[in-house]
């Protein structure tokens, strides 16, 4: 075709004023703005965008690709022989980032048993749990213990512990040269609101790095709830927020290591309901550009069945929708530029008045 800038020559431009007075005659005496969502005071959203409206793509380091980890929740108390079965069984089926939720500080025979006949080089390992928050490094001499009593190296190995601030002086030095690919502060938050959540974590991740943490070291974990578009935005708006913050302290821009999951109270006792909201959450994650997700499982009366639903979920948003393929698959699109702008002005106006005690 000759004309690469205008595909269709055929169809004359139609302006948004033009088609703002189609609408108008579609909704028989409503008004457009009757149909504008607001949801809080700082975000009003349009039902209808248009080119005039000329949003640009938001520029913010994205991950050099979109081929997230496939996450899945393994607890376990003192019985590593059981969860070793359950971790291979969810290793075999797909997951590349396993979260095991400890109960206690493992013992270097304890992780023996644990990570029996798995390769910590081939995935992501994620430590969490009560162990985790109260005794990570306890938790981390045990399991390098096991490495060193393997022979493995652990320079290479990706992961990180899911481990809160105050804990960050114990654990830096260790990390730094250990498992210098491992992040070791996690952050999230249970802020009333979506911008109040941003705020929040930036504010704390804005501490850490006044306190000489590296950016690497730091990890961001979202609860996304049943809103779709808001969801995917709230990401891309951490994503931008986190830029900012690195900008102000002259540190170069890399992108914001973050995990998503699934806010408890989007499930119901139904679990067709949940396994397609479980599947819209999935795609809000992606499309907004997580870099970890953790479905969880849709019912408990037959767990296995629901995990296998869970890690397929996952699969089939990879290798059959191939959003893995496209770099921040949001981009662009004018309603969620907008909803990502707006979100991130109202966090950072209550991350600036966080600061302004420091």
């Amino acid at each position: 075709m000759s004309d690469k800038k205008n595909l269709f020559p055929e169809f004359s431009p139609t302006s948004k004023d033009q088609w703002l007075e189609k609408v108008t005659k579609e909704l028989k005496g409503r008004l457009p703005e009757d149909l504008t969502w607001s949801p809080n005071s700082s975000i009003t959203l349009s039902p209808f965008y248009h080119l005039d409206d000329a949003i640009p793509a938001t520029d913010f380091p994205t991950p050099a690709h979109n081929n997230w980890a496939i996450g899945e929740d393994i607890t376990i108390d003192q019985d590593y022989a059981a969860a070793n079965r359950q971790l291979l069984q969810a290793l075999q089926l797909g997951v590349d980032a396993p979260v095991l939720h400890l109960q206690h500080s493992p013992s270097s025979a304890d992780w023996a048993k644990l990570l029996h006949e798995v390769e910590p080089s081939y995935i992501q390992l994620r430590l969490a749990g009560a162990a985790a928050q109260t005794q990570p490094l306890a938790v981390l001499e045990g399991f390098l213990a096991h490495l060193q009593a393997q022979g493995q190296p652990s320079s290479t190995l990706r992961g990180g512990i899911q481990s809160p601030a105050t804990q960050a002086g114990t654990l830096q030095a260790l990390c730094e040269e250990a498992l210098p690919l491992w992040d070791y502060i996690s952050f999230s938050s249970d802020a009333p609101t979506q911008s109040e959540q941003l705020s929040d974590l930036i504010h704390q991740a804005h501490q850490c790095l006044k306190a000489g943490h590296s950016p690497a070291a730091l990890h961001f974990q979202l609860a996304l709830d049943t809103s779709y578009f808001p969801a995917m935005a709230k990401i891309r708006a951490l994503r931008l927020l986190w830029a900012n913050v690195l900008q102000a302290y002259g540190i170069p821009l890399q992108a914001a290591r973050i995990s998503c999951i699934f806010n408890p109270s989007t499930y119901v006792e139904d679990p067709n309901t949940n396994l397609i909201r479980a599947t819209t959450l999935a795609m809000s994650a992606v499309i907004g550009s997580t870099d970890i997700l953790v479905v969880r499982p849709t019912e408990r009366e037959d767990e296995q069945f629901a995990r296998r639903l869970a890690r397929n979920l996952q699969h089939i948003l990879k290798m059959e929708s191939y959003l893995d393929r496209v770099i921040d698959p949001g981009a662009g699109s004018y309603y969620i530029e907008s909803l990502t702008r707006q979100l991130a002005a109202a966090a950072w106006q209550g991350f600036q008045a966080l600061v302004q005690p420091d």
